[in-house]
């Protein structure tokens, strides 16, 4: 009989035990949730507390500006001299229409700017394949400044014109003939021709063969417009390169305002023995086309890297 009862309490100990184990999980798991819970509040908290005091920062800045509203916008581009409009504009929060000058500051040049139904407004030129910087605007009063930090960086190529790319995916056999190199290529070729001020037309797009950067070939080609800035081409083509040379193919795209976005699809170097030379990093693969002018004079181009 004692032997029984001391089964009995070894098997009612083990049933405590494995209910005391239990217990002690869920309450390690109670724990780990209350300790989540809180690190997630004072996370919202600390969340809150940057937002407030970024908005009072901005607030701040905004009663301490001089300013009410400031603003910028492009107008025409004129292709002549590669520049673009930049029309300015600020609403001073206090001053005298008779008294008060406002003169804006780019660069090293300053500009004088008319009063216009209660903002300051002055029409600069600036260039469209370069960055600029707005810095600051004064205003004079009886020989008074007060100035106040504006710091617009401008970058009119990427916002006010239009920016060309390409990629070219298929396959292609090559093969040795005598002393030259066959290649015979056939692909999708698929442009994304990105309009910033609504005005693009793509007037002409052409495909360009050059061998060691000389233009040797040039066809205009009809792309399939497959939405407002999707275009599609089919592309077929079998050229013989020389030993010891490089075969680059490009596709252009002429704008309306004349100018040449030229994307490279394909290139080739050969060596002396007929053996493709291994490339680099095949960067081009859908990057941003360079652009060159009428008499391909280069206008802003993409860096290798």
């Amino acid at each position: 009989m004692k032997r029984d009862w001391s089964k009995i309490a070894a098997v009612v100990s083990c049933i405590l035990l494995l209910i005391c184990l239990v217990q002690i999980s869920d309450l390690k798991q109670q724990v780990n949730h209350m300790r989540n819970d809180i690190s997630n509040r004072i996370s919202n908290v600390e969340n809150s507390v940057q937002n407030i005091s970024s908005e009072v920062y901005r607030q701040l800045e905004k009663e301490a500006s001089l300013l009410a509203d400031s603003q910028w916008e492009y107008g025409d581009v004129n292709m002549e001299d590669h520049t673009v409009m930049l029309r300015c504009s600020v609403c001073p929060k206090e001053y005298q229409p008779e008294v008060t000058k406002a003169v804006l500051l780019c660069g090293s040049e300053e500009y004088l700017m008319t009063l216009e139904n209660g903002a300051y407004i002055t029409d600069i030129r600036i260039p469209v394949f370069e960055e600029s910087k707005v810095d600051q605007v004064q205003f004079c009063e009886a020989g008074v400044v007060r100035t106040e930090a504006l710091n617009w960086y401008l970058s009119p190529r990427y916002e006010c014109l239009t920016t060309v790319y390409a990629d070219f995916s298929g396959t292609g056999s090559f093969s040795k003939n005598e002393n030259v190199y066959v290649l015979d290529m056939s692909g999708d070729v698929n442009l994304y021709i990105e309009s910033k001020g609504g005005n693009f037309h793509a007037e002409k797009i052409y495909l360009a063969e050059y061998i060691d950067e000389k233009e040797i070939s040039r066809e205009e080609i009809q792309a399939e417009q497959m939405s407002a800035m999707d275009y599609y081409y089919a592309l077929e083509k079998k050229r013989e390169v020389p030993f010891g040379c490089t075969y680059d193919l490009y596709i252009e795209v002429v704008d309306n305002y004349g100018l040449h976005h030229r994307n490279r699809l394909e290139h080739k170097a050969i060596d002396s023995e007929g053996n493709l030379v291994d490339a680099d990093l095949e960067w081009w693969h859908g990057a941003e086309g360079s652009i060159y002018d009428e008499e391909g004079n280069p206008l802003y181009v993409i860096n290798e890297y």
